[in-house]
C-alpha cells in the first residue's frame, strides 16, 4: 500500500488494533447442543436499572435472553422489576445463584428509592465476588482501588464511555483526565484505565476499542 519499511521496522511493525467482522463474531459465538441445560448455557446475574431508569432494566435483560444465555436472574427495584416480569416472563427475580453478572445500566448509586438500598448492595456484593462481571454505567461509580484489588485475576469487563472513562482514570490514577482528551486519544486511555484497573476495557465511542490488561 505504498508504505515503506526499515529491515528493523519490517520485522517489528503489526497491528496496533484489530478488527472484527461478523464471520469472526459468528465463529466465536458458542452455539447451545442438544445436551445443554440452563446452567450449562450461562445463568446471569444483571443489576440494573432503578424506578428512574427503567428502560435499562428492559433492555440489560432482554439482550441477556436474546443473546442465548440459558438462565438471567434480575435484581432491581420495584417498578422496573414488574417491567421485567411483564416483558420478559421467564427472568428469575432476586438474588441467587449465577455464574456471571452484567452490574451497573441505569443503575443510580445514590437512589433512596424503595428497593435502591438493597439492590447497591447486591452490585457491590456481585464487584468484590468471583464470578465474572461486565460493569457499565452506575456500576463504574462504584468502583475504587479496594474493589480492583478484590478482582484481581478474575474477569471483569469495564464499559465505559469517554466521559466515564475519564472520571475513572481521574479517581484511580494521579492524573485528571477530561472527556476531550478521552475522546482525542481513546487507545491511548483505553490503555490506561486497563492498566490503572487490571480489567478489560470496552471503551464506547463512534468506532468501539477494547483493551485487555497487559496489552499497553
Amino acid at each position: 500500500i505504498g508504505l515503506e519499511l526499515t529491515p528493523d521496522a519490517a520485522v517489528t511493525a503489526g497491528p496496533v488494533v484489530l478488527r472484527l467482522d461478523h464471520d469472526d463474531v459468528a465463529a466465536l459465538w458458542p452455539v447451545p447442543t442438544p445436551a445443554d441445560d440452563k446452567y450449562s448455557r450461562g445463568a446471569l446475574g444483571v443489576v440494573a436499572g432503578g424506578e428512574a431508569y427503567t428502560g435499562a432494566a428492559l433492555l440489560a435483560v432482554t439482550a441477556a435472553v436474546e443473546s442465548g444465555a440459558g438462565l438471567v436472574r434480575y435484581v432491581g427495584t420495584p417498578t422496573a422489576a414488574a417491567l421485567v416480569r411483564a416483558a420478559v416472563p421467564e427472568a428469575v427475580h432476586g438474588p441467587g445463584r449465577v455464574q456471571a453478572w452484567v452490574v451497573g445500566p441505569g443503575l443510580d448509586v445514590a437512589s433512596t428509592d424503595p428497593g435502591a438500598p438493597e439492590q447497591l448492595e447486591v452490585a457491590r456484593s456481585a464487584l468484590t465476588g468471583l464470578e465474572p462481571v461486565v460493569v457499565d454505567a452506575g456500576g463504574l461509580d462504584l468502583l475504587d482501588a479496594d474493589v480492583m484489588r478484590a478482582r484481581a485475576g478474575r474477569p471483569t469487563l469495564l464499559t465505559p464511555h469517554a466521559g466515564e472513562c475519564a472520571r475513572l482514570l481521574t479517581r484511580l490514577t494521579d492524573d485528571e483526565v477530561s472527556r476531550a482528551q478521552v475522546v482525542a486519544s481513546p487507545v491511548a486511555h483505553a490503555r490506561a484505565l486497563a492498566a490503572a484497573t487490571g480489567a478489560t476495557v470496552l471503551l464506547k465511542g463512534s468506532t468501539t476499542v477494547v483493551v485487555g490488561p497487559g496489552e499497553g
